[in-house]
């Protein structure tokens, strides 16, 4: 009996003592790590160290975007709403009355008893906005306009919520079929969160508000502020008063007194701005946090957590590396051991090549105004009876053309020729008019026309029109196709017998009778389409792309902006399409920054220079992209777009608007001018006006161009070329002329020219 007994002591001490092995092994082994790792976050504490974004400067290091700590005020939505003083309310009604009473209590008493208490939660929410206006300085008539303009807000949210849920049951019929009724009560996030009433407060008014939120007593409605830690991405030359002398303008606009303009969004397309959250695939390319398959957990210091905030557009997106910087971080250790430390390494400066007080005298010349706000503009970008849109096409009427009156969209650059730097980047418009209230179905529908957000200098492509004739022939001197001093016939003043009413020349379609034979620089000067339509079909198809692709056309030269867009550049496989590619039609585009840098490169007599919006960055590349043009037929090309400058029968010399009284398109003294406008037929616009509508034309007509190059005088290359586009404003001498002659106004005022 003793024997068994101590033999079932002994195997229960083995089998307790063999669990307690498995299990010291499980957890030392097989859980080992991942216990080891649990201990060591409650010894171990991360914290992060904040580091700060680089600045932008400009070409003159004037500060253009730089980080500054700042704070905001945010107040719950249901304060805005006047849903919290009922609340309130009907708590006190509940507390304050019977139980029973209130239980039994019909609806109409319930709301007796609840206004009753109304008026103190009332008097809380109305002495909440009077101290904080008396705190910040804001205006009692602002914070209230601010205030609805949250609600109003909110409210559209909320019905567009409600909207796309009703679209997701369309399909359904009958009794069954939804109605709004039914998801009505169906809220959005927007209702349970602060939002900002007050932004960049002083540190005074922060103090004596965080005060009141953190009184004993501020169980009340200052329990519904929250001051917010922002850091906040300054511009200090968003907003520019700008001089104009309108005494250089067309004479329909022109008036003899210097005005100034106030400018609003000075270089948002090129600086860009910032998204104060990142999208959750930026998140997942570089986390600042993630999880290995081990379990481990791996922090990299240069990733993001997803409410960073990231450049979204612009110099802040393509030099988001650079100015970013990295995070530090302190780790403190809990058993004994020291402390250690990674300093944060700030974000780097980024210097553009931009003159921002340049691009401020464009932008404001191309600023359309908003009568309705009661903001004036130059006028240049409005369409006007003189710009000459023509409302056919193929003999038939453009029902879809600009009306007089009507702002215009378009783009314009300045490009210094001998280091290809950026000098000034307008693209317009660049926001929404005050005039037209946010999240509107006008709102939706005015952005999809006129697309403020995009860069049209880099981001939208165009057919060339005219403007391509200097490229097709100077690459045709170079091939040799035809000679220096060729001269090419007109007549029949048609190119194909069997089409008669196309591929004619508009000179020919003036006069009724072909004109006489031209050579080169009087084919640039005149625009003979004739000239150019045989030079094509001589150059052929294969030809004329690969030397337009030699001047940049299909081609992403990255120029620092991130919203860089490839086009198709010249891709015609048939007579055809060279003869209308030639005189810059058909299947060939480009964007307002690749046509700077094309006539870069013939100034350069061929050499390559790669456009840039950022100082000091090295683009390698193993192409050889110095393409050689024949220098005498540089002389040429540069000739004729001399006279079409200044010859009074060159097609960018002249602007008649009124009979008999022709006035300059170029007015600056002391400048030598090389241009060539262009007119191109451009595809309608269609665009969805509303979510799920159906896409339809809303602009027809001709795009507008002018490119000019300008140098001091006496100087046989120009030291500037400058693009502007009008997208369907008409004549490109008449609309997209004048815009260029303000804009070498503005290089003579900035002391370039």
């Amino acid at each position: 009996m003793f024997h068994r007994r101590l033999v079932l002591l002994v195997v229960s001490a083995c089998g307790l003592t063999g669990v307690l092995i498995v299990q010291t092994v499980h957890l030392t082994v097989a859980k080992g790590a991942q216990l080891r790792r649990r201990a060591e976050r409650v010894l171990v504490r991360h914290e992060l160290i904040e580091t700060h974004r680089g600045s932008v400067f400009d070409r003159h290091q004037r500060l253009l975007a730089f980080d500054r700590p700042s704070y905001d005020i945010k107040v719950r939505f249901d304060v805005l709403t006047g849903r919290w003083a009922y609340r309130r309310a009907r708590k006190a009604a509940a507390r304050r009355a019977d139980r029973l009473e209130w239980r039994r209590a019909d609806l109409r008493r319930r709301l007796e008893l609840t206004d009753q208490q109304q008026e103190q939660f009332d008097r809380q929410v109305r002495e909440l906005w009077q101290t904080l206006c008396q705190l910040t300085g804001t205006r009692p008539d602002e914070l209230e306009s601010r205030r609805a303009a949250i609600v109003r807000r909110v409210h559209r949210y909320r019905l567009a919520h409600w909207k796309t849920r009703l679209r997701r049951w369309t399909g359904q019929e009958g009794e069954g079929a939804p109605r709004l009724k039914d998801v009505s009560h169906h809220a959005v996030r927007e209702q349970h969160q602060s939002h900002i009433v007050i932004e960049d407060v002083d540190e005074r008014a922060r103090f004596a508000i965080q005060r009141m939120i953190a009184a004993p007593e501020s169980d009340d409605v200052w329990g519904a502020v929250e001051i917010e830690f922002v850091t906040r991405r300054d511009r200090p030359w968003s907003t520019v008063e700008v001089a104009i002398d309108h005494g250089s303008l067309p004479s329909p606009l022109r008036r003899d007194e210097v005005a100034t303009l106030t400018v609003e969004d000075v270089g948002r397309h090129v600086i860009g701005r910032m998204r104060p959250r990142l999208l959750k695939r930026q998140w997942e390319a570089r986390p600042h946090q993630r999880r290995l398959e081990t379990g481990e957990i791996v922090h990299d210091l240069g990733g993001y957590r997803i409410d960073d905030p990231i450049g979204a557009t612009g110099i802040e997106r393509s030099m988001e590396a650079q100015l970013r910087g990295r995070r530090g971080q302190a780790t403190i250790y809990r058993d004994g051991r020291p402390s250690t430390r990674i300093d944060p390494v700030p974000g780097g400066d980024v210097v553009t090549t931009v003159d921002i007080a340049l691009q401020a005298r464009i932008q404001t010349m191309m600023d359309p105004g908003d009568p309705n706000a009661g903001r004036a503009g130059a006028g240049l970008m409005r369409a006007w009876p003189w710009h000459r849109r023509d409302g056919m096409r193929r003999g038939k009427p453009l029902p879809h053309v600009v009306i007089d009156g009507q702002p215009l969209c378009g783009a314009a650059v300045v490009l210094e020729i001998a280091s290809g730097e950026v000098l000034a980047a307008v693209s317009t418009p660049w926001d929404r008019p005050d005039s037209i209230e946010d999240a509107t179905d006008a709102a939706v529908a005015w952005d999809r026309i006129n697309d403020p957000w995009r860069n049209r200098v880099v981001a939208k492509p165009y057919p060339p029109g005219s403007t391509m004739k200097p490229l097709i022939l100077a690459s045709a001197y170079t091939l040799g196709v035809i000679s220096l001093g060729q001269q090419l016939d007109c007549a029949p003043g048609y190119l194909y017998p069997e089409a008669p009413t196309r591929y004619r020349c508009w000179i020919y379609n003036k006069a009724d009778r072909p004109h006489d034979p031209m050579g080169g620089a009087w084919a640039i000067m005149q625009s003979c389409n004739m000239f150019f339509y045989r030079v094509g079909k001589l150059m052929g198809p294969e030809r004329v792309g690969t030397w337009l692709g030699r001047f940049g056309l299909g081609a992403v030269r990255d120029a620092g902006m991130a919203e860089q867009v490839a086009t198709h550049g010249a891709r015609g496989t048939s007579e055809r399409d060279a003869v209308l590619m030639a005189i810059g039609q058909g299947p060939v585009e480009w964007t307002v920054l690749q046509a700077a840098d094309a006539y870069a490169t013939l100034a350069r007599g061929g050499a390559y220079r790669p456009p840039t919006f950022v100082q000091g960055r090295t683009i390698e590349t193993t192409e050889d992209r110095d393409i050689r043009l024949d220098p005498r037929g540089v002389d040429i090309v540069l000739e004729g777009m001399r006279l079409a400058a200044s010859d009074r029968r060159g097609t960018a010399s002249r602007l008649r608007i009124e009979p008999g009284r022709p006035e300059p398109t170029f007015n600056l003294p002391g400048v030598e001018i090389f241009a060539k406008s262009g007119t191109a037929q451009a595809p309608d616009l269609q665009v969805s006006l509303a979510e799920g509508q159906p896409r339809e034309t809303v602009r027809q007509g001709d795009h507008g161009w002018m490119i000019c190059m300008a140098g001091r005088p006496g100087s046989s290359r120009p030291q500037y070329v400058i693009v502007v586009v009008v997208e369907f404003g008409g004549s490109g001498g008449y609309v997209a002329g004048p815009i260029a002659n303000q804009v070498l106004h503005a290089l003579r005022h900035e002391g370039y020219l």
